[in-house]
């Protein structure tokens, strides 16, 4: 287990946080940079090499496109469905992430889990959340209004 003395300043934990997130962060662009090199490698074409040295800059290039985009909402859709459903989907998997625990930290012989809540049962909970993603699907389809879209749910 990680043990932490009790006397160490609270920014210095906030800046080694900071620092580890940015790293994660880093380290995510980085995989899917290689990602789509090897992808791009394995179907023999060249891949992100337009943006920065070696397409190193595709990552931010997709982000200010994602960003920038339109919204487009159809006109025969339901309009609240079609925007809260995906927001429901989301929320049961963040809800779902709150039963996890990630470990445990000791602090002056004090175990502390690390986990939004201790629940004894966290399975059933997951379960339970999940079948709230099942109804997000739905609605999302029925808030399509296409008899298409219903197939699939």
């Amino acid at each position: 287990m990680l043990e932490v003395p009790a006397n160490i300043y609270p920014w210095l934990k906030g800046i080694v946080g900071l620092v580890l997130i940015g790293a994660l962060f880093g380290f995510g662009m980085f995989a899917i940079w290689v990602e789509r090199k090897l992808s791009a490698d394995i179907q023999e074409r060249h891949g992100p090499n337009r943006v920065g040295p070696r397409g190193i800059f595709q990552l931010v290039a997709d982000a200010i496109k994602l960003f920038t985009k339109e919204e487009i909402i159809p006109a025969k859709v339901d309009r609240i469905l079609y925007i809260s459903a995906p927001i429901v989907i989301l929320l049961s998997v963040f809800l779902m992430l709150v039963a996890i625990p990630v470990g445990a930290v000791y602090v002056n012989g004090t175990e502390y889990v690390l986990a939004a809540t201790q629940m004894d049962i966290s399975i059933l909970y997951i379960e339970a959340v999940s079948a709230i993603a099942i109804i997000g699907t739905f609605v999302l389809g029925y808030g399509q209004n296409n008899k298409y879209a219903m197939m699939g749910t």
